[in-house]
């Protein structure tokens, strides 16, 4: 049963740039791999999924890269946020959520 879920990765990328994200799956602060686990991402501001629910391979450690298309900014804000949400164990009675924040710096509307 996960009980935390460490997440690395910049907290701001340009525009149309992918993110690359370590995960670290722990229970009681030692590592341990999920049963299952998976990943999105969301525009938190308008509530619009970027990415849909994707797969990660259960392990204790994971390398996942968020696609630039996840990344494309489509409002005239300087700054979008996006909301990765990760899921070890889903459906299952130890089902433990984490979210990271991070900041998309939109070029078309930098002046």
């Amino acid at each position: 049963m996960t009980d935390k879920i460490t997440i690395s990765a910049k907290e701001r990328v340009q525009e149309s740039s992918a993110l690359p994200v370590v995960l670290k799956f722990l229970t009681a602060n030692v590592a341990t791999a999920p049963t299952n686990a998976r990943y999105r991402v969301d525009d938190p501001d308008t509530g619009c999924e970027k990415l849909g629910w994707a797969t990660i391979s259960p392990a204790s450690t994971a390398s996942i890269t968020i696609a630039a298309t996840a990344n494309v900014c489509t409002s005239c804000r300087p700054i979008e946020r996006r909301e990765l949400i990760v899921q070890a164990d889903n459906a299952l009675s130890g089902q433990y959520v984490e979210r990271f924040f991070y900041d998309v710096e939109n070029i078309g509307a930098i002046s």
